[in-house]
């Protein structure tokens, strides 16, 4: 598989390589401490711990609307991104949407602190009202039925 850098066509087991490496280890903060996290992948409570780290925290209302601000203009900058590779047929910037996707990840860590919530329970909630509105898989008959708003 193959992807379009802005500098020419790349194999994609770049990135799979990418991945690796970066999932070998990664720093999770604990106050002044950084220790260094031996699994191969966060959870959801452990990004979000990692990710607070670097967060300037205020008041709830601060916070929420960092994160209300922050989710609007990351994911602007994922759209752009796309638009630039199908509009004006620039290449697809394959290392800028991951790095945007993070970024949004970020901030979504970011309400979720600011909600009360984890990551996790955030993506348990998710997936259990898509499993309620799409029993066995997705059709458009199931989208319009919505059972989970019944």
């Amino acid at each position: 598989f193959f992807f379009q850098a802005e500098d020419g066509i790349r194999d994609i087991s770049v990135w799979l390589e990418f991945r690796r490496v970066l999932f070998r280890s990664s720093d999770v903060g604990e106050g002044d401490k950084t220790q260094t996290a031996t699994h191969n992948f966060y959870t959801g409570a452990e990004y979000q711990q990692a990710a607070m780290r670097t967060a300037k925290l205020k008041d709830f209302y601060f916070n929420l609307k960092h994160a209300q601000m922050g989710l609007s203009s990351e994911s602007g900058k994922f759209a752009d991104a796309i638009k630039k590779h199908l509009i004006y047929n620039k290449p697809l910037d394959i290392p800028n949407l991951i790095e945007e996707i993070g970024d949004i990840l970020w901030f979504c860590a970011l309400a979720c602190e600011t909600l009360g919530i984890t990551l996790d329970e955030a993506m348990w909630l998710n997936i259990d009202k898509l499993r309620q509105r799409y029993p066995d898989a997705y059709t458009d008959a199931d989208a319009q039925a919505r059972a989970d708003k019944a």
